[in-house]
């Protein structure tokens, strides 16, 4: 199970291994979506904060629940948000998908973005696109919604596929390296 942590738009993948890495299939995809509620409910920030990892805790138990997973791959941010609430945010997510790992004894890898980058876009450099096409070219299957049709952004893949891609290529910064994935593999 490859995770792309966010508070907001967690992207996942799971992932089948089969005798090779060429023969690797994405079994599911999706988002765990756990957005804030904007309706005034007399709800502090901590109490949507608290409600928001629920649903993250729901989302991933749910994917497990249905797939079984051997393992998780984990995106991990390195760098700082915006702001004092999105670094806290990252956290927060990257603690959920710890501590979901250790309940539900799930050995874990942890990438960074620049892995990410070098394994599904070609080099520490690319770009989100670049990482989208190249996981689109190794998972032709994969549903990605295309939002743009006129203007700059013609053809831009809407924002939702970016978290799935991120995930499958949080998978491909492993597969070949790490220890866990040839145990699994053989």
């Amino acid at each position: 199970m490859a995770i792309d942590p966010s508070f907001r738009n967690t992207g996942y993948a799971v992932i089948g291994l089969g005798g090779s890495a060429a023969a690797d299939k994405v079994l599911e995809s999706g988002i765990i979506r756990t957005e804030k509620n904007d309706k005034k409910r007399g709800l502090r920030a901590a109490d949507q904060t608290v409600e928001q990892i629920g649903l993250m805790v729901s989302g991933l138990r749910a994917v497990a629940g249905r797939c079984s997973p051997s393992m998780m791959v984990v995106e991990l941010p390195t760098s700082g948000g915006k702001s004092s609430r999105a670094v806290a945010s990252m956290a927060i997510a990257q603690a959920v998908c710890a501590a979901f790992a250790v309940y539900e004894g799930l050995p874990a890898e942890w990438v960074t973005p620049r892995d990410v980058k070098k394994a599904a876009g070609g080099s520490y450099a690319a770009g989100k696109e670049e990482v989208q096409a190249h996981v689109l070219g190794l998972h032709p299957g994969l549903r990605a919604v295309y939002e743009h049709k006129s203007g700059a952004h013609k053809g831009s893949i809407r924002c939702e596929f970016e978290h799935v891609a991120d995930a499958i290529g949080a998978f491909e910064a492993v597969k070949g390296t790490s220890p866990l994935v040839r145990m699994l593999r053989t």
